[in-house]
């Protein structure tokens, strides 16, 4: 009987036994009867391990890492008693304690922007049991298949309009699973979900004048980028409403995610400083343990080794340039950089010599890699500003308006800011469905940035990585104008993904390699096959060959862009004897602008077509139809001008009122 009771003694009290060392294992890994930790620490002194229960402030042990168990910086042991549900660890060396760098788990920022964090300590935390994925695995789709919508977790849901329950949080993201279904979304790119500190300080002096302390400044590093604990979810967006711990709720994302066929791109950042072999873990980490479809490598411009990493060769990759390691590699790397942006909107507000460019982004697609386009994102004008605003507007940023880019590539069709005038709200409404256009008929993966699809507005703050309000939160109310530019998006998101020509998983040639009757894609100026690039220039057209999508369709695709201030006229290409052109959208044309398939009607004059100034036209073949009631009741494209259009509010002036 007493020795049954000191065996049982002795296995609850935390202590270092012998075991099997695995250094390669960073961080803390529960075994059945013991925990494995591994932790760097340079010098010449040995790091030690402390444990703490989740109420106390001390440690209740203190295990210092045996010199023997050394591996070059490398320090490991395992130690038996620890509880893991009741018990958190930190690691000290010399006289800094120090967090986990590879904890899975943290505790002590369980509330989002609490000054708080600076007095109390973060701990590691075990992670807590298993996780049922239900035989769940990444989606694994082509780049040619994904519409990539680009959120911000707590900024998704955490206005009050959004109506979820566990608003900011991983489960309120879920709860709008429908609603990205109903847009078309493929794809969403989770900005920084990792553990940072949003509370922004400064060293300041300490009571005695000597001492040096971190005080908050009464900002947030609302985005995340920055150092962060990158094997842990953040703790402040875990809802904890279903019962489950911050990780596994992060797990029940992305398997709610995957099960309504969406796939999940984390974005991660890296300090500049960090180590490489830190990185690829954190590459592999995330695949494995949370099924990641995508992973977003940001604070470095590439990462080769991850290239050529065996484990990571089905798993999309994106970094603004992977260099040679892109050379001859499966489809699995993407470019993700601002150049599309900036080409395209120079394009949008008429700046000359741009065509060779327009030719260059509309077509990129190249055949080992993937190329994200996009108008806006997360760091830079909304879509709605891009037609508002002139010149960043970021005084509340408390920096002087000095922060954030100056080169915005934008136009506020005639007054800065927000404007009553009919004309100036009819012209941007054109100009952002034109930008859209070009973003959804390009070849690339088009990336949406959440909220662009309402209009939403940041009031010409290109720069909000430090404002937790309104300016970055969706607003789910609304404005009229804003749901007619959801219709839209909406319909170019789903025209996009019925006609495959548009989105081709190898890269269009601009030749009849099949005999078909057409290239599978061309160029053309006002006149069929006759491109011009003078740079005076604002006017271009693409035709592209149905037949050469995957699968092939008997039509022909013609989208005419002029970007002019004037309006341009376009002779259209000949079609095969039986066949006439259809008009599926019209930018600047009265409401309706866009027509679905069905409701397409031929166009009277099968030669010529009016493109009035800054529209996009998209015209499909089909075969002739009879003249009919339908037929006949079909208005001609009358080459209306914004200015004609009837008035609507602009998107932000309803929360204004309110």
């Amino acid at each position: 009987m007493r020795e049954k009771e000191e065996k049982q003694k002795r296995k609850k009290t935390i202590q270092m036994v012998q075991g099997q060392l695995h250094p390669e294992r960073m961080g803390a890994w529960v075994r059945e009867d013991s925990v494995h930790f591994s932790v760097e620490a340079k010098g010449a002194e040995a790091p030690v391990l402390l444990i703490y229960t989740k109420q106390s402030a001390k440690p209740a042990a203190e295990i210092p890492f045996p010199a023997e168990n050394r591996f070059g910086d490398v320090y490991a042991m395992n130690v038996s008693g620890i509880d893991p549900s009741s018990h958190l660890y930190a690691f000290r060396s010399g006289k800094t304690v120090f967090c986990d760098p590879y904890a899975r788990a943290a505790a002590g920022r369980e509330r989002y922007g609490d000054p708080a964090h600076l007095t109390a300590p973060l701990r590691g935390r075990f992670p807590d049991g298993e996780f049922d994925w239900e035989g769940d695995r990444p989606l694994e789709r082509d780049f040619s298949e994904m519409v990539l919508y680009h959120l911000h977790i707590r900024g998704f849901t955490a206005h009050p309009s959004s109506r979820v329950k566990g608003k900011g949080t991983f489960y309120g993201a879920v709860q709008k699973i429908p609603y990205l279904k109903e847009l078309g979304i493929t794809a969403v790119e989770l900005m920084p979900v990792t553990e940072f500190e949003e509370v922004e300080t400064v060293s300041a002096a300490g009571p005695s004048g000597d001492v040096r302390e971190e005080k908050p400044t009464g900002r947030l590093n609302y985005w995340g980028y920055g150092p962060s604990f990158l094997f842990a979810p953040k703790a402040s967006y875990h809802s904890g409403l279903q019962g489950q711990s911050q990780e596994n709720e992060l797990k029940y994302l992305v398997k709610s995610f995957h099960q309504n066929g969406i796939e999940v791109i984390f974005d991660l950042y890296f300090p500049p400083d960090i180590s490489d072999s830190h990185v690829l873990e954190a590459l592999k980490f995330w695949v494995l343990e949370y099924h990641a479809d995508g992973i977003h490598i940001t604070g470095r411009s590439s990462f080769p080794a991850a290239a050529r990493e065996p484990l990571l060769a089905a798993t999309k990759l994106f970094a603004s340039d992977w260099g040679e390691a892109g050379r001859g590699s499966r489809r699995h790397l993407a470019q993700y950089h601002d150049g599309f942006l900036a080409d395209m909107r120079c394009f949008l507000k008429g700046d000359e010599d741009r065509l060779k460019d327009v030719v260059f982004r509309t077509r990129l697609n190249p055949e080992n890699m993937g190329v994200v386009n996009y108008m806006a994102h997360s760091n830079g004008f909304t879509l709605w500003d891009m037609v508002s605003y002139d010149r960043k507007h970021n005084e509340d940023n408390g920096e002087g308006n000095r922060d954030g880019t100056d080169y915005n590539f934008s136009w506020n069709c005639g007054e800065e800011g927000p404007s009553r005038k009919k004309y100036i709200l009819n012209l941007r409404k054109a100009q952002l469905r034109n930008g859209a256009a070009m973003v959804f008929l390009s070849q690339g993966v088009p990336l949406l940035e959440a909220g662009d699809e309402t209009g939403h507005s940041k009031h010409g703050n290109n720069n909000t990585f430090c404002q937790d309000n309104s300016l970055s939160w969706l607003n789910w109310k609304f404005t009229k104008t804003g749901e007619e530019i959801r219709r839209y998006i909406r319909f170019l998101i789903h025209f996009r993904m019925r006609h495959s020509i548009f989105r081709p998983s190898v890269p269009l040639r601009g030749m009849d390699y099949k005999n078909l009757g057409y290239p599978d894609i061309s160029v053309h100026g006002t006149n069929p096959w006759k491109p011009e690039f003078e740079n005076y220039r604002r006017q271009i057209a693409f035709l592209y060959n149905g037949a050469y999508g995957e699968p092939a369709e008997p039509h022909l695709f013609y989208v005419m862009y002029n970007m002019h201030w004037t309006d341009q006229e376009f002779a259209l290409p000949h079609l095969p004897e039986g066949e006439e052109w259809s008009l599926i959208l019209h930018t600047t044309k009265e409401a309706p602008n866009y027509y679905e398939e069905e409701e397409a009607y031929a166009l009277e004059d099968q030669e010529r077509i009016p493109v009035p100034a800054r529209t996009v036209i998209l015209l499909m073949s089909r075969k002739k139809r009879a003249a009919d009631g339908e037929q006949e009741a079909a208005a001609e494209v009358s080459g209306e001008t914004p200015e004609k259009e009837a008035a609507a509010e602009e998107p932000g002036e309803e929360e204004k009122k309110e």
